[in-house]
């Protein structure tokens, strides 16, 4: 290529030269690159990469349906607080039988066809117990050997189940509201659970990037410092085969360069296995050839200002240990229940039709013989009351409540751990990233000195006063430094990350406002 434009280049071409030029070129060059790159694919962030990481992860999947399932069963306990209507429907009762009446001492066919409607309530109560009533009616004729009579049958029903001395209460209100707590500590451990496996997801796919860039900038220092190296040790062994060198001065050089080479393949090494990491993070398959094509990673670090310590309660272990201890004091006041004495009562409520119906072939007798009261129409009640006293639970409840007893004391023990894990934690992860801080801007200045020596030197060898070689290692020692920069910026932004996790926070959303 270079050979083909050197006619185009050595001298100055006329009209017709430049035209030949334009078409030569734009035959040789792609058009996205002629074109200001349309094409091609823009830098992929940090954030995206973390984005990319948290819509790939099956795990975060599965820990965001759980926690979706601990909501609804939550919102679930809450509904059942609230009353159950159900409507009961019998379009058509139809019954044909035959028997032997005893007055008449004959056998008698009779038919039935009725229709009937019923609506019933349940509710529970937050003492624990239940409440049930129903009011259904069927209306309908019967045919006795050619006798028609019509007939309303209506009725009330209602029933009472409470349990009693529960928990230390005579009425155990606390036992259902700890069901509720139980749920809603279900709940937001699951939320919890989630976001922090998506906090440790973005995590590692942030450091799985910065890792990869910090390699390739690595590997870049290493070529270039290999093409040096090779370079001495030649023109040392044109200055020894004339005699102005020494052979030792020549296999010095030489064990130099393969050093070098030997950190370059060691280096390029740790490249493909740490694209290969971040491509399972991304979800980016290999081609059929094993190899891993990766975006272009943007080497442009977030900064994000520096957030407060945590404070304790507010971290996320501490918020997990707390709520698995709620859970154990509330499912052991739940199981308080358990063989406890059941109270029962139950109501049915029907009208009667008077001893005998003077016209019961007429319909519209059917609600008016009610009132018959001087016939001996009238109310038909039933009411009965139990009570149920379990006699042989005493050692089971006995084994129950220290079961919940060591489960509390396990829960509390394990919270008072975090919380001391949490802070131990919260001030080294601070430490580090003032540190971290300091040294960033340590890095800075060296880089900016660095190159600054290099461009001096640069200048000097352009004026003969300074060797090639001398401006060769001043300038791998600028991209040293700079990608010593780079790593430090990564480290900070991890520690930051780590502090923000701690606290709670969502790394999606605060690497997406970082600018």
């Amino acid at each position: 290529m270079k050979a083909l434009f050197a006619p185009m280049i050595s001298r100055r071409p006329g009209r017709q030269g430049y035209f030949l030029a334009l078409i030569l070129f734009s035959l040789l060059v792609p058009s996205s690159v002629v074109f200001g790159q349309a094409s091609a694919t823009e830098p992929l962030s940090l954030a995206a990469i973390a984005a990319m990481a948290v819509r790939e992860d099956p795990a975060i999947r599965a820990s965001a349906a759980a926690a979706g399932i601990a909501a609804a069963q939550y919102a679930l306990e809450l509904n059942k607080a609230h009353p159950k209507f159900a409507l009961g429907l019998t379009p058509l009762l139809y019954d044909s039988r035959r028997f032997f009446d005893f007055n008449a001492f004959d056998y008698v066919d009779t038919a039935e066809i009725s229709a009937g409607a019923g609506l019933s309530y349940t509710q529970s109560l937050p003492s624990a117990g239940s409440f049930a009533a129903g009011v259904k009616s069927n209306f309908g004729y019967s045919d006795t050997d050619g006798k028609l009579a019509f007939a309303l049958s209506p009725s009330l029903n209602a029933s009472l189940r409470q349990p009693l001395f529960a928990g230390g209460q005579f009425l155990p209100f606390g036992a259902s509201a700890a069901v509720r707590r139980s749920a809603a500590a279900t709940a937001e451990q699951s939320r919890i659970e989630d976001l922090a496996r998506r906090n440790q997801a973005i995590r590692s796919a942030v450091e799985s990037a910065g890792w990869v860039l910090v390699l390739r900038r690595t590997l870049a220092v290493q070529e270039a410092s290999l093409d040096t190296a090779l370079r001495r040790a030649e023109g040392l062994n044109l200055r020894r085969s004339v005699g102005t060198a020494t052979e030792d001065a020549a296999l010095e050089l030489a064990l130099t360069a393969e050093l070098v080479r030997q950190s370059l393949v060691d280096t390029r090494l740790s490249v493909i296995d740490a694209e290969r990491r971040l491509a399972s993070v991304l979800g980016i398959q290999p081609t059929p050839e094993g190899t891993v094509i990766l975006p272009p990673i943007s080497e442009r670090v977030p900064v994000m200002p520096p957030a407060p310590v945590p404070v304790l309660e507010a971290t996320l272990d501490a918020s997990r240990a707390a709520l698995a201890a709620e859970k154990a004091r509330a499912d052991a006041t739940a199981r308080s229940t358990i063989d406890a004495t059941i109270f029962a009562a139950s109501l049915s409520v029907a009208p009667r039709y008077p001893d005998s119906r003077l016209d019961a072939a007429n319909p519209a007798n059917a609600f008016s013989d009610f009132s018959d009261g001087s016939g001996g129409a009238g109310f038909n009640w039933n009411l009965t009351l139990t009570l149920d006293v379990p006699l042989s639970g005493g050692a089971a409840r006995g084994y129950r409540e220290r079961a919940d007893t060591l489960a509390i004391a396990s829960a509390e023990a394990q919270r008072s751990q975090a919380e001391r894990s949490v802070q131990d934690r919260a001030a080294s992860l601070a430490g580090r990233r003032d540190a971290l801080t300091e040294r960033l801007a340590i890095q800075r200045r060296i880089a900016e000195l660095d190159g600054r020596k290099a461009e001096r030197l640069a200048d000097l060898a352009a004026a003969g006063t300074a060797t090639a070689a001398d401006t060769a290692d001043a300038r791998a020692e600028r991209d040293r430094a700079l990608t010593e920069v780079l790593r430090t910026e990564l480290d900070l932004l991890l520690a930051e990350l780590d502090l923000r996790a701690l606290s709670g926070e969502d790394l999606a959303a605060s690497l997406a406002a970082a600018p």
